[in-house]
């Protein structure tokens, strides 16, 4: 995968988890910075991050995302995007 693939996947999978979340939250998409706390900032629940966990899963093929690791939105970027990576990874070699 090439710089300019990369840069364009990061793109769409940044936006939509963005989507996601301002769907999921009703909130205004612009308000939803990478650096937000799902919890603290957003303020997702248990409810709320199990829907989260199910559109994400439906969305990139399965992927479970692991809350141990996740506190901001980029932290859930950063998990599916290298998930992505390397099932491309995977898939081409």
């Amino acid at each position: 995968m090439g710089i300019e693939d990369y840069d364009t996947e990061l793109y769409l999978v940044t936006m939509s988890v963005h989507f996601l979340i301002a769907e999921l939250m009703d909130l205004d998409i612009m308000d939803i910075e990478s650096d937000s706390s799902l919890e603290i900032d957003l303020g997702m629940t248990g409810r709320l991050r199990k829907i989260f966990s199910g559109s994400i899963k439906e969305m990139f093929d399965g992927f479970e995302l692991d809350y141990l690791f996740i506190k901001t939105v980029q932290d859930v970027i950063n998990q599916v995007i290298t998930c992505k990576l390397n099932t491309d990874y995977m898939t081409l070699h």
